[in-house]
């Protein structure tokens, strides 16, 4: 509630009312000069300077638990094995080699839209459980039923 209730009034203000003086107020409350001039661009460029993607990313990594111990319950690990003891993934996952096949949980799938086309796209936040991953390796979906 801290943090939805102004996000969401920020949200407003620049994409809803398209008001960029009543943003810039709200800009300097919180310790930013907004250069933009247009509600839209100054509503990214208050986000960008007021929650950076990035680096909120990188500390949810950084204090995310290894998938080891993660891993550790048997009840976790059956959620992604079925409960089969003789799953073919089961000791890759617990072995949490960077050597070995790459295995990647996905945790959820956001649409995302190319600006420069009409195209929609999708971005993954997944937990990397064996393997390693590299740019331009070919993933395979493996669905539980």
């Amino acid at each position: 509630r801290i943090v939805l209730e102004p996000l969401w009034k920020l949200h407003d203000l620049g994409l809803v009312e398209n008001d960029v003086t009543k943003l810039a107020e709200a800009a300097t409350k919180l310790g930013f000069v907004l250069k933009s001039r247009r509600a839209n661009e100054a509503f990214d460029e208050l986000m960008r300077s007021w929650l950076p993607l990035p680096k909120a990313s990188f500390r949810a990594v950084a204090r995310a638990p290894n998938v080891r111990s993660t891993f550790e319950t048997r009840h976790r690990l059956d959620h992604l094995t079925g409960h089969r003891l003789d799953h073919p993934l089961r000791s890759f996952v617990l072995a949490c080699n960077p050597s070995a096949i790459t295995i990647i949980f996905v945790v959820k799938l956001l649409p995302t839209e190319n600006r420069n086309s009409n195209l929609t796209s999708r971005r993954a936040i997944c937990r990397v459980l064996s393997g390693t991953l590299k740019k331009g390796d070919t993933l395979y979906v493996l669905q539980q039923h």
